[in-house]
């Protein structure tokens, strides 16, 4: 027997003690999300909690909008620095279609391990096609003494967050496609005490794949698009391929530029785009990336007008392969080890290029001279034209 309740003071239908219907903040208050249900949430309307909205030990949930019009926003209406929505000890949680918005004192999403250890894992949390934004960190999430893995973020629009748009710590599987993360790092470039970048990785991300996202720094200065901070130099592996990078402006180098990775086992790079273009707001675009990998692959990027490319020597393994660069200057590949470079084209090139010890001035590159000492171990040339 199926039973439907339908409660007009509070516009709540509960379908089979597993299907919510919500459609005011006073429902939404009232809600205790329990394991196996599904939470819908009208769309159109802006809610406004005086607490957060808290998944804790259960599993099987999905919390997403119904109906036409836009997003269902759901924000703090008044100073507190919790998180809008905290996931803790708990697996398979889809959060879905919503505008979720803080104060910039609190994490938007935070999925949370716990400090006893015999706590459950969290596991398997997707964010999708949600809008984050006006927060501390929009997708923040640290393990602590407990498991967390498996986290999925796909198609949302991450903007306006003081310090880091996604910030995971120790967390296995992470996997980002889709999303335009932008005007981040707001509080530094406000003169305040945090930096933060599009997207910061931490420590144990192992397999971690960043694909076919809009990165964009245009906005503000200093650090990364993308930044993964090895700080205990554990073996593990990762993919950045199909997104646009925009560097944050007016910061080349080691302080600021598209892609930074400290050492690690193995990265691929493949397929994006590092544009130095549009930069409508002032300042000018940074450099391409930092890499400390023991093996790289840079194959089929597309950079455009840009400063240093930049591999230290503590890779032992670095393919360049089938890259355009156009209308790039100071670009130079510093590989002390073994470096196999093939089928790259520079047009328009100004300065110089640094290629495993040997300069290719711009003189050369002016008269579309093929550059032909290669790397050492190389059977190709490094075309410039």
């Amino acid at each position: 027997m199926k039973i439907t309740l339908l409660l007009v003071a509070l516009p709540l239908i509960l379908i089979g003690q597993k299907t919510y219907y919500i459609e005011n903040t006073e429902t939404l208050e009232k809600i205790v999300f329990e394991s196996n249900n599904t939470y819908f949430i009208k769309s159109g309307i802006i809610y406004e909690p005086s607490k957060n909205l808290r998944f804790s030990n259960v599993e099987n949930i999905t919390f997403r909008s119904y109906g036409g019009g836009e997003k269902p926003v759901i924000r703090f209406s008044n100073e507190m620095n919790e998180d809008v929505i905290l996931i803790r000890a708990s697996h398979h949680i889809l959060i879905e279609n919503l505008a979720l918005y803080g104060n910039f004192k609190n994490n938007i999403v935070h999925i949370a391990g716990h400090y006893i250890s015999d706590e459950p894992p969290t596991t398997n949390i997707t964010i999708k096609d949600c809008e984050v934004a006006y927060g501390f960190n929009g997708v923040r999430s640290l393990p602590y003494r407990t498991l967390c893995d498996s986290i999925f973020i796909a198609g949302c629009d991450i903007h306006h967050i003081d310090d880091d748009g996604v910030f995971i710590v120790d967390c296995n599987y992470v996997s980002i496609e889709n999303c335009h993360i932008w005007h981040v790092n707001l509080d530094w470039n406000r003169g305040g005490p945090n930096s933060g970048d599009c997207i910061h990785l931490v420590d144990h991300c192992n397999f971690w794949s960043i694909r076919n996202n809009v990165l964009d720094r245009r906005f503000t200065s200093n650090k990364f698009c993308f930044i993964y901070g090895n700080g205990s130099y554990l073996p593990v592996s990762g993919e950045l391929i199909g997104n646009t990078f925009y560097p944050p402006k007016d910061t080349v180098g080691g302080v600021g530029t598209c892609i930074y990775i400290s050492p690690s086992d193995h990265v691929k790079i493949e397929g994006n785009k590092f544009l130095g273009k549009g930069y409508d707001w002032g300042g000018k675009p940074g450099a391409i990336a930092f890499v400390e990998s023991t093996e790289v692959d840079f194959e089929q990027n597309y950079i455009y007008h840009l400063t240093n490319a930049l591999f230290t020597d503590k890779a032992k393994q670095v393919n360049v392969s089938g890259n355009l660069m156009e209308n790039c200057f100071g670009m130079f590949f510093n590989y002390a080890n073994n470096l196999i470079a093939s089928g790259n084209t520079f047009y328009n090139f100004k300065g110089w290029a640094y290629v495993s010890g040997e300069y290719v001035e711009a003189s050369l590159i002016d008269k579309d001279t093929r550059y032909m000492k290669g790397a050492p171990t190389s059977a190709d040339s490094v075309l410039i034209r």
